[in-house]
C-alpha cells in the first residue's frame, strides 16, 4: 500500500514538471519580431505612414479667377501618373494629365473643381469664377465739326468677359488743370488756344467694380482755317461784278485772299478780299470762281461757286 501511494507521487511530480518546462510559441509583437511563420509583422504606425506618403497635395491658382483667367492645377508630390479631371458645377470639361484650364466658358459664380487621382488615392480642390473687370482697350480720338461747333471726341472700345453694361467716366485736363465743368466724351474748342494739350482718363465701371483707367494724352489743338462767313452775290452792276468776300479766324490770325480757278480778267485785293471782274468783252456762259483764304500759320479754306452771263441786253 505504501509502494503504491508513493507511485502516484512519483507520477504527479513527474506531469507537474513537464507542464511548467512546456517551451512557449514566439508571436508577432508590436516591434514587427519574427513568430512562428518566420515573416515580419507590420505595426500600425507603419501603415499609417505608408498612407500618409501617398497622399496628394493638390493647390489650384489663381484661387479668385475670372472669365479669361487660365488656371493651373500644381500636385504635389509630382503629377506622373496622376489623372486629373476638371468640371465646372459638376460638369466634366477636361480630363487627362493636361494641369490648366483656361475659362473660356462658364459665368461668373460658376464653381471650377479638379480632382487628381492615382492607383492609390485622390484629392480635390476648388474655386469660383469671379467677377470680371471691364477694359478699355482702345479710345481713338477724332476732331468733329458739325456746322459752327467744333470739338474733341473720344470713342472708347470697352470689353468685358461678363457681358455686363458698362458705365463710363471722363476726367478732361487741359495743359494739365483739370475741366471739371466737361463730363462727357466730347470737349469743345471754344476756349482753347492753337497748342493747347489735352488729355482724357476714362474709368469703366460694370456696376460692381471700377476697371483699369486708360488714359489718352497729347491731344493737341491744332491751327484751324479760316472760315468763309459771305456768300457770292449773283447780281451784276452795270459792266463789273464785285464781291466783298469776309472771312474770320478762330485763332484771330490775320487772313490774306486770293484766287484759284478764276476767268480771266478777275482779282481779290489779298488784304481786304475785295473781288473784282469787269465784264467788257467777256462772252456769255459759266464761270467757275475759287477763292481762297489763309491765315499766318497757313491753313486755308476755299469757296467755290458759278457765275452764268447771258447775251448783254
Amino acid at each position: 500500500m505504501r509502494i503504491s501511494l508513493l507511485c502516484v507521487a512519483l507520477l504527479v511530480l513527474v506531469l507537474g514538471g513537464c507542464t511548467e518546462n512546456e517551451p512557449v510559441s514566439p508571436r508577432n509583437n508590436d516591434r514587427g519580431e519574427v513568430g512562428d511563420s518566420g515573416k515580419v509583422g507590420s505595426t500600425p504606425s507603419q501603415a499609417s505612414d505608408s498612407v500618409a506618403s501617398k497622399r496628394l497635395k493638390l493647390v489650384i491658382r489663381p484661387q479668385e479667377p475670372a472669365l479669361g483667367d487660365c488656371l493651373q492645377a500644381s500636385v504635389v508630390p509630382g503629377a506622373e501618373g496622376i489623372t486629373l479631371t476638371w468640371e465646372i458645377n459638376g460638369q466634366v470639361v477636361q480630363i487627362g494629365d493636361v494641369d490648366r484650364l483656361c475659362l473660356t466658358e462658364g459665368a461668373r459664380g460658376d464653381v471650377v473643381s479638379v480632382t487628381a487621382a492615382n492607383d492609390v488615392t485622390s484629392t480635390s480642390e476648388n474655386v469660383t469664377i469671379q467677377n470680371a473687370a471691364p477694359v478699355v482697350v482702345d479710345a481713338p480720338v477724332t476732331l468733329t465739326i458739325d456746322g459752327d461747333e467744333k470739338y474733341f471726341e473720344v470713342n472708347p472700345q470697352v470689353e468685358d468677359a461678363d457681358f455686363d453694361i458698362i458705365d463710363l467716366s471722363y476726367e478732361w485736363r487741359v495743359n494739365r488743370e483739370l475741366r471739371e465743368d466737361i463730363e462727357g466724351n466730347r470737349f469743345p474748342l471754344v476756349g482753347l488756344n492753337r497748342d493747347d494739350r489735352l488729355e482724357v482718363r476714362i474709368k469703366p465701371n460694370d456696376g460692381l467694380v471700377d476697371g483699369p483707367a486708360f488714359l489718352v494724352s497729347d491731344i493737341v489743338v491744332q491751327n484751324s482755317p479760316p472760315k468763309i462767313t459771305s456768300l457770292p452775290t449773283q447780281n451784276f452792276s452795270a459792266a463789273i461784278y464785285s464781291y466783298q468776300v469776309v472771312a474770320a479766324d478762330p485763332e484771330g490770325d490775320p487772313i490774306t485772299f486770293n484766287l484759284g480757278e478764276a476767268p480771266e480778267g478777275m482779282s481779290i485785293d489779298a488784304e481786304t478780299g475785295m473781288l473784282t471782274w469787269p465784264l467788257q468783252g467777256v462772252s456769255p456762259g459759266d464761270y467757275t470762281i475759287e477763292i481762297r483764304a489763309r491765315d499766318s500759320a497757313g491753313a486755308e479754306t476755299v469757296q467755290s461757286f458759278s457765275l452764268s452771263l447771258g447775251e448783254p441786253q
